[in-house]
């Protein structure tokens, strides 16, 4: 208490927390809930407690007594420590550590949708395909085919990035060939899904005017060598 002559002044007792929970957890994010006996605003900050590089922090500006934060972009299935930081009108502060939390682990491997082929052949008759597909999560992607039904496979990385479009071009296919093949993503989690087979017919080369010429007389003069 500080006193002068005509007025006593008593510091004021800074904000309480109360009511603290970790609601909603999901694969990557939850809602922080808890209650100040005044109006603050409050930053949250987190940490992996295995990876201090991985760590944030979300906070609200605005002064409530009811406090709900939602912090995104977790990593999943990790264990993560908590701090509260909060601050009345008064610039009074309160900074409390909370027990950890940890996200949901992801254990479900992404669905693949809308399978998509195409292929043309360019100026120079090479053929060119494109195999397309996408996922419901974030995933690599890769293409494993082979030549005929007998042929032995071979792996095409399409993105090593995660994304939720992937998009192949291969320009080694044969023309005039069928290939089967199957498309394959992994989400960051390392959960892994591959699609049934697929063919692709890719088309024949063109042919000149000497060739097509050539190729009618073989059809009807069978005996001609040319």
């Amino acid at each position: 208490i500080f006193a002068s002559s005509d007025i006593t002044f008593q510091p004021k007792a800074p904000p309480k927390i109360s009511d603290f929970k970790v609601d909603e957890i999901t694969e990557h994010g939850v809602i922080i809930k808890f209650t100040t006996n005044v109006s603050t605003n409050a930053i949250v900050s987190f940490e992996n407690t295995d990876n201090k590089e991985d760590a944030g922090f979300q906070g609200r500006p605005d002064y409530v007594s009811k406090h709900e934060i939602k912090l995104k972009d977790l990593t999943s299935g990790a264990t993560f420590s908590i701090k509260l930081k909060v601050r009345d009108e008064d610039g009074n502060e309160t900074e409390e550590t909370f027990p950890n939390f940890t996200t949901a682990k992801d254990e479900q491997a992404p669905e693949i949708e809308r399978i998509k082929t195409d292929a043309a052949l360019t100026q120079n008759d090479k053929v060119q395909a494109i195999i397309s597909w996408n996922t419901d999560e974030f995933a690599t992607g890769e293409i494993v085919y082979r030549e005929g039904k007998t042929g032995s496979e071979k792996k095409f990385e399409v993105n090593n990035t995660p994304s939720l479009n992937h998009v192949g071009v291969i320009t080694s296919f044969k023309s005039g060939v069928a290939y089967y093949f199957k498309v394959r993503s992994m989400d960051e989690a390392g959960n892994t899904v591959t699609s049934s087979d697929y063919a692709l017919l890719t088309p024949k080369q063109r042919q000149n005017i000497i060739q097509i010429i050539i190729g009618n007389f073989t059809d009807i003069f069978g005996w001609a060598k040319f």
